[in-house]
């Protein structure tokens, strides 16, 4: 269970520990996808529109995001997303993440907190191997499978709420907005029948966005003559492994006999509530 969270929790450490979200992205061809919408206090904030599914509908654009950290948005980001038309913020955080950068949203957009917990984790002791320089591939996990199986009450809830609201614009964030808003964006993509390939493509995405972040992080940490040797553990912790997700979805197929039996069964998605989701998110 540790291994399998381990990369989830030391990216987050390693976020909280040097500082790396802060400044905007490079922008990005508005015709690319996934589509980012620059902002300058997140990096990896982007349309969930524009994918093909397997019947040939399309993903709507404007109604559906997904983010890192939202702590550090501006006043003119924060007016951006009104103008998208954003009225809630979904926020998979924990209440150590929380506090360590609590959220600012505007009194006019409401919350809501599911928080996706960090079991077993001390983030002084983990701090301390940073600083220390005591990193080693261990840290590095195999798959979200541990995240899928756990917290699928919190994932239940999220989809419940997409159902519930069908008219309402939302983002959906963590603190990096690639792993367990990873996992979040590959099961609601996979819900609406888009096909495998073009899921791990968005999921292995967020290296492309959170690439000078994490080139900023390292750049800091080379100072520190402790961490000589563990730059590319850093980039891969700071990152993302296609791997991950494939071996995420071979975990819940390997459990559940398919992924759609996964949202029947763990989440609540059935055919019903699947056929409900494409209406309200594809294009006719």
């Amino acid at each position: 269970m540790s291994m399998l969270y381990g990369l989830r929790r030391s990216c987050l450490l390693l976020i909280l520990a040097w500082g790396v979200l802060a400044g905007p992205a490079r922008a990005e061809d508005g015709m690319t996808l996934p589509r980012q919408v620059v902002l300058e206090g997140a990096r990896n904030f982007r349309d969930m529109g524009g994918y093909a599914t397997t019947d040939g509908r399309h993903v709507k654009f404007g109604r559906l995001y997904r983010s890192d950290n939202l702590s550090r948005l501006s006043v003119a980001d924060w007016d951006r997303l009104r103008q998208l038309g954003l009225v809630t913020v979904v926020d998979f955080r924990t209440a150590e993440e929380v506090a360590a950068t609590p959220p600012e949203v505007p009194a006019d957009i409401s919350l809501l907190p599911l928080p996706i917990g960090l079991a077993g984790l001390n983030i002084e002791d983990f701090r301390q191997r940073v600083s220390e320089g005591r990193l080693d591939a261990s840290m590095l996990g195999v798959s979200y499978s541990a995240i899928a199986f756990s917290a699928a009450d919190r994932y239940r809830r999220w989809f419940e709420f997409l159902l519930a609201h069908p008219d309402r614009v939302s983002v959906f964030h963590c603190t990096s907005g690639k792993d367990r808003t990873g996992l979040a964006a590959a099961l609601f993509l996979s819900a609406l029948g888009v096909p495998r390939e073009t899921v791990l493509q968005d999921f292995t995405a967020s290296n492309r966005f959170l690439h000078d972040g994490i080139e900023a992080t390292l750049a800091r940490v080379r100072a520190n003559p402790k961490l000589a040797g563990n730059e590319e553990l850093l980039r891969r912790l700071l990152g993302v492994e296609r791997s991950q997700m494939e071996q995420t979805f071979t975990d819940i197929e390997q459990r559940y006999g398919s992924v759609d039996a996964y949202l029947t069964r763990a989440l609540g998605v059935g055919p019903a509530q699947r056929e409900r989701l494409r209406t309200i998110y594809l294009e006719r």
